[in-house]
């Protein structure tokens, strides 16, 4: 970490930064993970600092009032050199505990929000390599050409090509719903996916479709806001319904968030 910003921090930190400054380091913040990490062990190490302080103090505090309350010289010898090396062992060890469980504490909750995401994001890929139900051979040519372009990963090609293509049928539409739901999700669009899924579930009225859209916006959001309890009630709802074709994957999503990681976040963040 360079002067610079290690000042920056600091100033952040005891609320030194003037208007101008802060606006500019809340912006970073928003977009640079690393600053945003090193903000959060900066705080860790500041904390840990501040432990340390405060343990002197109250060791130098004991041994004033020690040395002002008339202590024997028999008692003086007694307190000789093995016994503060015993203490200074003590207070070492404390320390070394303390700057362990700070720094561990610092890692979950920097790490924690980041590997939720992570696991969500995991579960919301290769859905739509294949075609939904049947073949791409079943399809119509022009609905066919904008799938080829979605399982090239060709992400904005198939947002463009859909707004040329007027859809026939019920299942057409809701294909092309899907392909552009996860294609404006694939480019970071994130608000423009969830209004495709929620324009699914408001016209669908086929189970396999329903299913699939509350699974699919379920995921984007939980991967937005791993710990969000309102998206993980969603979730409990989708893994008790035995009826729904993704009680199974929901299951399996519950039981993986039953970690570490999983439970810091849901206590702490």
């Amino acid at each position: 970490m360079g002067s610079e910003e290690f000042d920056r921090i600091e100033a952040f930190i005891d609320g030194k930064l003037s208007d101008d400054e802060l606006k500019e380091f809340m912006e970073r913040l928003e977009v640079d993970e690393k600053l945003r990490e090193k903000l959060e062990a900066h705080k860790a190490a500041r904390l840990v600092a501040e432990s340390l302080a405060e343990h002197d103090l109250r060791n130098r505090m004991k041994k004033w009032k020690a040395q002002n309350t008339g202590t024997s010289d028999k008692e003086a010898k007694g307190a000789g050199p093995k016994q503060g090396v015993v203490r200074r062992m003590i207070s070492y060890g404390i320390a070394a505990s303390l700057l362990a469980f700070v720094v561990g504490v610092s890692y979950l909750y920097v790490d924690s929000p980041r590997h939720a995401s992570n696991v969500f994001a995991e579960r919301n890929t290769g859905e739509y390599t294949l075609t939904e139900r049947g073949t791409e051979q079943d399809m119509p040519i022009d609905l066919r050409e904008i799938h080829q372009l979605y399982a090239a990963g060709e992400w904005e090609s198939v947002i463009e090509a859909s707004r040329q293509y007027q859809p026939i049928s019920t299942d057409e539409k809701m294909t092309l719903n899907f392909l552009l739901a996860d294609s404006k999700y694939r480019i970071g669009n994130i608000g423009a996916a969830l209004d495709q899924y929620n324009n699914i579930l408001e016209t669908a009225d086929d189970r396999w479709h329903i299913d699939r859209a509350e699974w699919k916006k379920v995921l984007i959001q939980l991967e937005s806001e791993p710990f969000n309890q309102d998206y993980q009630i969603e979730l409990d709802r989708i893994a008790e319904d035995t009826t729904h074709l993704y009680q199974k994957a929901a299951q399996g999503l519950k039981s993986e968030m039953r970690g570490l990681r999983f439970t810091f976040g849901r206590l702490f963040i």
